[in-house]
């Protein structure tokens, strides 16, 4: 699975932008080798480093996944690209949601998990229940902006939903409609289409979606497991939830810094107690973000310091205000940060006032 210690780096949604997980990204890397097409050359191609690939956040924006896309088909074009990468994903390399779409015991619960635990691997594609009558639209939206990586992205995540959907029940999926058109072979729709999805599939509609009998959206599949879906399920809620706070953690330390600096006892191991949170442990937290203790501390030092020289006369009482142990370590730090004395940036600033 891919939230377990040794990944535990993946701890933000990156709800701004569009992001797919590191793990995920490195299968699709893998997939794309076994194609012939070797992870250098399109990294190289793509002009990015193994970095941007690997974050320290743990996860791949969307620039940088429509990038390596691009380049991927750049190298070796494929007409229906994205479903050659279906076929080859196995739904266990999607971890723990993976294991949970395998489990499930039916097709609305096939559908809860891929659209709310599928945050654990990626937010860049929504997926609906619309209904009407006689039959059930599953539709499927990406937030590419590169047309060519959205077209081939859809095509894949249908396919992988309809081969989960014919694994539960093999008649439930009435038609596939896809809003492009589709890839030809010798001036006809790829055969391919067919093939993959086992019903008919309509091109330029106006939504991608699967069209499901509604009969069967409620009825128990015999293909699924409902203890351990209920397990998984448990697990995965745990994981978002986990999830959710780490995401302001730079707020809260921020917070408790500033109440720390206005009693006078601000420390590293202060704000740790306060926390209730090993040092090494914030410090692996914070570095996550590009962060750490002293940048925050400086940050907000920094915010408040010009307003506290004007304020007060004396260096004593600005330097304890902000938490220095001397007047000597604050008018260091200052020099440092400022690039003049506080006394110069104090004599320039009520110069400027007049």
């Amino acid at each position: 699975m891919f939230f377990d210690k040794k990944n535990e780096k993946l701890t933000n949604f990156h709800t701004e932008e569009g992001v797919i997980c590191a793990p995920f990204m490195n299968q699709y890397m893998r997939i794309n080798e076994n194609q012939g097409v070797a992870r250098e050359r399109i990294l190289e191609a793509a002009g990015l480093t193994e970095s941007e690939l690997n974050p320290p956040n743990g996860w791949v924006t969307q620039a940088v996944i429509e990038r390596l896309f691009v380049a991927r088909l750049e190298q070796q074009p494929d007409p229906v690209y994205g479903i050659h990468c279906s076929a080859a994903l196995e739904p266990s390399m999607a971890g723990v949601v993976g294991f949970i779409a395998l489990s499930c015991p039916s097709l609305l619960d096939l559908h809860y998990t891929l659209r709310d635990f599928g945050k654990l691997v990626s937010n860049i594609f929504r997926t609906e229940l619309t209904h009407e009558p006689g039959s059930t639209y599953w539709t499927i939206d990406f937030l590419y902006t590169d047309m060519i990586v959205k077209r081939h992205s859809t095509e894949w995540v249908l396919a992988g939903s309809a081969m989960l959907i014919h694994r539960l029940y093999a008649n439930a999926l009435l038609e596939v409609h896809i809003s492009h058109a589709p890839a030809l072979l010798n001036g006809k729709p790829h055969p391919i289409y067919e093939e993959t999805f086992k019903c008919p599939v309509k091109f330029g509609q106006a939504q991608s979606a699967l069209v499901i009998n509604p009969q069967y959206l409620n009825k128990t599949s015999p293909n699924g497991d409902p203890l351990v879906f209920t397990a998984l399920s448990n697990q995965a809620m745990l994981m978002l939830e986990q999830l959710k706070p780490q995401t302001n953690i730079i707020d809260r330390v921020k917070q408790e810094i500033s109440r720390l600096l206005a009693i006078g006892s601000v420390s590293r191991d202060e704000l740790c107690k306060q926390m209730g949170m090993s040092s090494r442990h914030l410090h692996r937290q914070l570095q996550l973000y590009g962060s750490s203790y002293q940048i925050i501390l400086d940050e907000i030092r920094i915010k408040s310091v010009q307003d506290l020289l004007m304020q007060h006369s004396n260096l004593d009482t600005v330097s304890a205000q902000l938490g220095f142990s001397s007047v000597k370590s604050f008018a260091r730090w200052f020099d440092t940060k400022m690039g003049v004395t506080p006394t110069e940036y104090r004599r320039k600033e009520q110069l400027n006032a007049l």
